[in-house]
């Protein structure tokens, strides 16, 4: 059956009886795509392992986990589809840490214990209700095409309804605001009296979070408050609205929940649906929408992003976010007044709700998140008050330009930093704003390994951020062998920019003409475009908006190809002439990686600043695990992960999820890590250094030759065609064994290598 003959409420309280949890859902296809497909719950009984995980990802918050199994039937019971993400632990689960930790703050009302409720489920004749954006998401994308309802497909997490049955005559009202969640570790405050150029970034971030759900209240605006386009519109987006309601309404029909009588709560599900449908209920949006975060902050702050004098953002103190996740302890003063102060419901539903008075927000006690006893909360919220003012909205325009419109602008800074090395020597101050260099190290943040390539792109990306518009106007060629980070070093680079990334492969790319259509369908994705600026030669020269085009292992690229693009990578020119335009990229950004630099054209090379990577080290390797996995190992199984990985992130990340794996469906549950990743050595085909049967194979075909072997020689006594793997893979790991020696003359083995052949054939 499909799940729309099904009572979710069934799924999320019916299960609990078998230890079991709603992990994920799909509702059936509705609006037109895809209306005949069916939908379906994840039902699941979680594993040791999925308990470890979640287990791993309390721990951003708390010290002291809460119990796993009741915080797996609360969100099983919420219906909000968050577990089969935050079972996968580490830095991956995040985002739903945030989401619980939100709901929670707003409506702790699933938890099955006496506690104050900020937005009560049911108060005197109104109905508060939470639900998830994301089972609804492609119907919304669809009518924001429909209604051309702004570009881009941002999307919040939680519409939260408020109900009101009005007395009489009035009509029943209901209130939506969207909420957009955030759980970042590397957003903080301060309660400073000077406000820092950290401040400053810091509120250009909030606001590019909260146009998320800006962007979802302007389109419920146009859906359900303006007038509709035609009677059939009239009909779908209200049947849309009591489809949203009704499935609310069953996962909130639990007598514990919403402490009323079944007949009670059943009577008001229908009235709301009837009223809905019919068009007689009054409807208004919070089109600005409301933004929760949660993460590193020292304080707890309330304030007004988009400077409307409504408050429309809470950013928790973390202590306020361990409180929620542990129960342990009060909230601060200002948390308990936050979810009253956001405008979630009317005036008549949530007594209280009113301005903060200054006695408010001075109030602290042993427990406040407010920054202490001698920096007051109305002074911290002034300061936050004068922060925004100095930052326009209009600085939000668009993501590339955003930072820019904050900084001074581009004919100011050409008066106050003349472009003269002498002046700008002399000049005590830089032309680049604090907050761009932010920018640049918010993009490297977590980046292991080549320190030296950071440093020296980093400078060259600052001055990119200040000219107009933001792009570097040289190229980089990446080298080095494969798997050491070329392609992320590539991407956080476009995200230092600010620009699109358009990622592409030499095996992909045989043409010129090939190459534009390749990067004009990924801006089609992103809903960019070339625009026709004029004509040359009778074709139409077409300007390429500002974007980093990164081409990985270039090498692959026909010569004759690499010799064609010479003009592209001129400074003074930056065009490429097609059978059908004239393309102009002087705007866009060329970086490029290879590992055989030599089969690169040397005038292609001659045209690129070369950068070199290094490989990386069992340390490195490990670090980059810890950040990505987040479980709770000791450093020395990361480090062992980290050698059975050849040295190779990728293929230490493999064996380190085959280790979860085997940990999950092993048969003893008494074995230590050690004993379990020892499994997955032998499963994997790997000796105690990492080689695999192939490179043992290369080894002995070596040590029988007892000479130099060439390349394809050594591929036909193999026997394989892989040609990539062996020189992508086998051979630089046995180089850097030190067992092989590459030469003029072919592949040789070495004395360190022969010997631990003999030695392997000994045991």
């Amino acid at each position: 059956m499909t799940s729309s003959q099904i009572d979710p409420a069934c799924i999320v309280r019916g299960v609990q009886h078998q230890s079991a949890y709603l992990w994920d859902y799909e509702l059936p296809g509705i609006l037109g795509a895809d209306e005949d497909s069916a939908g379906y719950y994840l039902i699941a009984q979680p594993s040791t392992a999925m308990r470890t995980a979640i287990t791993s990802a309390t721990r951003l918050v708390t010290a002291v986990p809460p119990d796993i199994d009741a915080l797996l039937q609360e969100i099983s019971q919420r219906g909000i589809p968050i577990l089969k993400q935050f079972a996968r632990g580490g830095s991956q689960s995040r985002a739903e840490l945030g989401l619980l930790l939100a709901v929670r703050f707003l409506q702790d009302a699933f938890r099955g214990v006496d506690r104050k409720i900020y937005l009560p489920v049911q108060s005197e004749n109104c109905i508060h209700l939470l639900l998830p954006v994301d089972p609804y998401q492609g119907p919304f994308d669809l009518i924001r095409s429909a209604l051309d309802a702004g570009a881009g497909t941002k999307r919040p997490d939680l519409l939260v309804f408020a109900i009101h049955f009005g007395n009489g005559n009035e009509p029943l009202a209901l209130k939506i605001t969207p909420v957009e969640v955030k759980f970042r570790e590397d957003l903080r405050t301060t309660s400073l009296r000077v406000i820092s150029d950290e401040d400053q970034n810091f509120v250009l971030v909030l606001r590019e979070f909260l146009q998320q759900a800006e962007s979802m209240g302007e389109l419920l605006e146009k859906l359900w408050c303006n007038t509709a386009k035609s009677d059939l519109w009239e009909t779908c987006r209200f049947a849309l609205l009591a489809q949203c309601l009704d499935f609310a309404f069953r996962i909130y029909s639990d007598t514990k929940i919403h402490q009323m009588l079944p007949g009670e709560w059943a009577e008001k599900h229908q009235k709301v649906l009837e009223e809905v449908v019919n068009g007689r209920a009054s409807i208004s949006v919070n089109r600005k929408g409301r933004l929760l975060v949660f993460g590193g902050s020292s304080t707890t702050s309330i304030i007004d992003l988009d400077n409307d004098s409504l408050k429309d953002t809470v950013i928790l103190h973390r202590d306020d976010a361990e409180v929620l996740l542990s129960g342990v302890g009060h909230l601060s003063t200002l948390a308990q007044r936050a979810v009253q102060l956001l405008d979630f419901s009317f005036p008549s539903c949530v007594p209280g709700i009113q301005e903060v008075s200054e006695q408010d927000q001075t109030a602290t006690d042993s427990e406040t998140a407010v920054p202490s006893a001698t920096t007051p909360a109305l002074e911290h919220l002034s300061l936050w008050g004068e922060l925004l003012e100095e930052i326009p909205v209009k600085a939000f325009t668009s993501k590339a330009g955003a930072l820019k419109e904050n900084a001074t602008s581009d004919n100011q800074a050409k008066e106050k930093f003349p472009r003269t090395l002498s002046q700008e020597i002399k000049s005590p101050v830089s032309p680049v704003p604090p907050v761009l260099r932010e920018q640049v190290r918010n993009a490297f943040a977590g980046f292991v390994g080549n320190e030296n390539a950071v440093n020296r792109v980093t400078k060259d990306l600052l001055r990119a951020l200040i000219e107009n518009p933001p792009h570097l106007s040289k190229n980089y060629l990446f080298t080095g062998q494969p798997s050491t980070g070329k392609t992320e070093l590539a991407r956080r680079m476009a995200i230092a920019l600010g620009l699109p990334f358009v990622r592409l492969d030499g095996r992909s790319v045989g043409s010129r003409e090939r190459l534009f259509d390749l990067v004009r369908g990924e801006l089609g994705q992103q809903e960019l475009a070339a625009s026709e600026v004029g004509k040359q030669a009778g074709l139409p020269v077409m300007k390429y908006p500002p974007l980093v085009i990164f081409i990985d292992e270039v090498h692959l690229l026909p010569r004759s190809l690499q010799e064609g693009l010479l003009t592209m990578l001129e400074a003074a020119d930056r065009t490429v002439t097609l059978s059908h335009q004239v393309a102009q990229v002087n705007s866009a950004t060329f970086l490029f990686a290879t590992t055989r630099t030599s089969d690169v054209d040397s005038a292609f090379r001659s045209r690129c600043t070369l950068i070199h990577l290094q490989e990386y080290n069992l340390e490195e390797v490990a670090e980059i695990l810890q950040q990505k996995l987040l479980y709770d190992w000791p450093k020395e199984i990361y480090l062992e992960i980290a050698r059975l990985g050849r040295g190779v992130p990728r293929i230490a990340l493999q064996l380190a999820e085959e280790l979860v794996t085997e940990i999950t469906v092993s048969e003893h549950p008494e074995y230590s890590l050690h004993e379990h990743l020892e499994e997955v050595r032998k499963a994997s085909d790997r000796d105690e250094i990492g080689l695999t049967s192939l490179d043992l194979d290369y080894l002995s075909l070596l040590e029988h030759e007892n000479k130099p072997v060439g390349e394809q020689t050594l591929l036909n006594l193999l026997g394989t065609v892989d040609k990539d793997r062996v020189t992508g893979e086998v051979e630089p790991f046995l180089v850097r064994l030190g067992f092989l020696k590459l030469g003029g003359r072919g592949r040789e083995i070495t004395t360190e290598g022969r010997r631990y052949i003999l030695q392997k054939r000994l045991r």
